[in-house]
């Protein structure tokens, strides 16, 4: 619960989102990735998802589905998991 307080107080603070907050249409900056877990930042980067890469919402499953993101010409499917520790800026169109 604290580790969520702490998220949240980040977020407001610096003007970022969690990239699972985001709906299709819209347009973001990687700022940062929250937590340290090796296998999951290995993962982000085969993807080319690191701080200061833009991407662009595609799609959003309901029923808390994955995000279907374009990073450059790829396009990537990923879990509310994995989108929630993904904190972006928005970009204006």
């Amino acid at each position: 619960m604290r580790a969520s307080i702490g998220i949240e107080r980040y977020l407001a603070k610096e003007g970022t989102r969690r990239l699972a907050d985001l709906g299709p249409g819209d347009r973001a900056m990687i700022v940062k990735v929250h937590g340290e877990e090796p296998k999951m930042l290995q993962y982000l980067a085969s993807l080319g998802l690191f701080p200061t890469v833009e991407i662009a919402i595609q799609e959003v499953a309901p029923f808390h589905g994955p995000l279907l993101i374009q990073v450059g010409r790829a396009r990537y499917a990923l879990g509310r998991e994995v989108a929630s520790k993904i904190l972006v800026r928005e970009l204006d169109d």
